[in-house]
């Protein structure tokens, strides 16, 4: 499979789009290192591989919808994954995805029984 070509215009836009990120996210729920991303390449079906530009590890609703609005006013595509597992349909980024949102944080949302997930009282996404 061919991924699509990156635009080169949203390539351009990575450092202005971390430094905004870093402004409303902690330091470290920001990756825009090169070998840190590649963590983020792929999820259980390694036959397809991308780095993202960045990755985000939002922890809070707000900061989900912090993460969206800056990337809609930079019209930078986010991509959101879950753990990797590719049992949720297998999110793969591209290489000028602005922001690879990684849901690893669900389980403060939510209590897992087997096959079943309830949501915790208060939480809502």
């Amino acid at each position: 499979m061919l991924m699509p070509v990156p635009d080169p215009v949203i390539i351009s836009q990575k450092k202005r789009l971390v430094e905004r990120l870093r402004k409303v996210l902690p330091a470290n729920a920001v990756i825009d290192d090169v070998v840190e991303t590649r963590a983020y390449e792929c999820d259980a079906l390694t036959a397809y591989r991308c780095p993202p530009m960045i990755a985000v590890l939002p922890s809070s609703t707000r900061e989900v919808s912090e993460i969206l609005r800056i990337c809609h006013e930079e019209s930078v595509p986010v991509v959101p994954r879950g753990s990797g597992t590719s049992l949720a349909g297998g999110a793969l980024p591209t290489a000028d995805c602005g922001a690879a949102w990684i849901w690893n944080f669900f389980g403060r949302w939510c209590i897992a029984y087997g096959r079943l997930c309830r949501p915790r009282r208060g939480a809502y996404d």
